[in-house]
């Protein structure tokens, strides 16, 4: 394993950083980094003194020594356990229908209806004459034939 020479970060407010020459990548997800000896730390010393990043242990000095590093732990992301509730069905009570019985007419008078429209049909029926029309005199104007000699 590499000797770990400093630890840089990046500045509050930065979202990325990359050096061309340590091949270092630091972004908003992975915002720590190691710098390991023998690396080319040019890029790295002008960013921290510019603000860019921040020195967070060791140093990036010509005859830096190793700083000891403890490795980060991992994460431990508790598991939780999602009760999903399934709720249960509406229940929308059926609407009462009344079933409305017509009484139908006995066969009898059903019989009588009939036979009394057949009376009906078998009358003779009376004979209507158009009413005559009549004009009024004086309503139409005659034309007044034209006098030839005039």
């Amino acid at each position: 394993m590499r000797d770990v020479v400093a630890t840089i970060r990046l500045a509050p407010g930065e979202v990325g950083f990359y050096d061309e020459y340590t091949r270092i990548h630091l972004t908003y997800a992975k915002p720590e980094a190691f710098v390991f000896a023998g690396m080319n730390v040019t890029q790295i010393r002008n960013s921290v003194r510019s603000g860019r990043l921040l020195l967070k242990s060791g140093t990036l000095g010509a005859g830096a020594k190793p700083v000891p590093v403890a490795t980060p732990e991992p994460e431990v992301i508790p598991v939780v356990e999602e009760v999903v509730v399934i709720p249960e069905p509406i229940v929308v009570p059926e609407p009462i229908v009344e079933e409305i019985i017509e009484e139908t007419p006995i066969a009898e008078e059903v019989i009588e209806e009939i036979q009394a429209e057949e009376e009906v049909a078998a009358e003779p029926a009376e004979e209507t004459t158009a009413p005559e029309i009549v004009e009024k005199p004086g309503k139409r104007k005659k034309k007044q034939a034209e006098d030839p000699q005039a």
